[in-house]
C-alpha cells in the first residue's frame, strides 16, 4: 500500500515542509534542514505519505488536516 515513491501518486510534501520550517524559524529555530524536517513530520503524523488508494489514507488525512490548521 505505501511505498517510498510517491511522485507518481501526486504526494509532494515540499510545501508542507517549507511551511513548517517557516513556523520553526518564527519560533526561534536557526536552521532545520529539509530531510530532518520531513522525517520529523513523518514521525509525528504531519505528512500523509499514504497513496490515495491506501486504506489508511483517509484517516491520516484527517490527522494531517488538524496539524496543518494548528500551524496557521
Amino acid at each position: 500500500c505505501c511505498g517510498t515513491s510517491h511522485e507518481a501518486d501526486g504526494v509532494h510534501p515540499t510545501a508542507t515542509v517549507a511551511a513548517f520550517q517557516k513556523v520553526c524559524k518564527k519560533r526561534g529555530f536557526k536552521f532545520m534542514g529539509e530531510t530532518t524536517t520531513l522525517s520529523f513530520l513523518q514521525a509525528m503524523g504531519g505528512v500523509n505519505h499514504h497513496k490515495h488508494d491506501c486504506f489508511a489514507y483517509a484517516e491520516a488525512e484527517k490527522r494531517y488536516s488538524k496539524l496543518a490548521d494548528a500551524w496557521k
